[in-house]
């Protein structure tokens, strides 16, 4: 789906993925200092068009790029698989700083709770990525034991409710913002 504005922040602004970022989207999935912990996508720019094409009309799927303040993109993160009053957060990807890659979530979860009225969503985080999992907790997560998945790794799940998410924002925005 499109979201047709742009969320802007102080550092960054938000905005809908379109075709023609195929080629930055597809350098972040492809970079090998990015993706450690999420698959690296061996496929053509035209494959990556293609997706995206596909991506911006798909119901219940909105995948925002984030650029500073000059328009330079900096990352990538998404909410997908919209369902009633929950959906699942995930698609992040940064090459800016701490500063700008926090508000952008922070963007994005205003866009989930504010625009789109989801009650909760829930995020799944490798184990091992303590920095994922630490950067969930900062926003209200709240993670279930780990699993394995089909592929022997430990995966997490975490619960951000909108009322977890008001309570941390309060603390995010007076870090961002001060």
């Amino acid at each position: 789906m499109v979201y047709e504005g742009v969320l802007e922040g102080r550092f960054v602004n938000l905005r809908s993925v379109r075709e023609d970022d195929a080629e930055f989207t597809l350098g972040l999935r492809q970079d090998p200092t990015l993706t450690q912990f999420i698959p690296r996508l061996d496929i053509t720019l035209e494959q990556q068009k293609s997706w995206i094409h596909r991506q911006r009309k798909k119901n219940g799927d909105f995948f925002f790029l984030f650029t500073d303040k000059n328009n330079v993109p900096l990352g990538v993160l998404g909410i997908y698989d919209i369902n009633a009053d929950h959906g699942e957060t995930g698609r992040i990807s940064s090459r800016g700083n701490s500063f700008q890659s926090l508000e952008a979530q922070l963007l994005c979860f205003d866009f989930i709770f504010d625009v789109l009225k989801l009650s909760y969503t829930t995020d799944y985080v490798y184990d091992a990525n303590v920095h994922a999992k630490r950067l969930t907790l900062t926003f209200g997560g709240e993670f279930s034991a780990p699993e394995k998945d089909d592929d022997g790794n430990c995966i997490c799940r975490a619960i951000i409710t909108k009322d977890s998410y008001q309570k941390a924002r309060i603390k995010l925005a007076k870090m961002l913002y001060r």
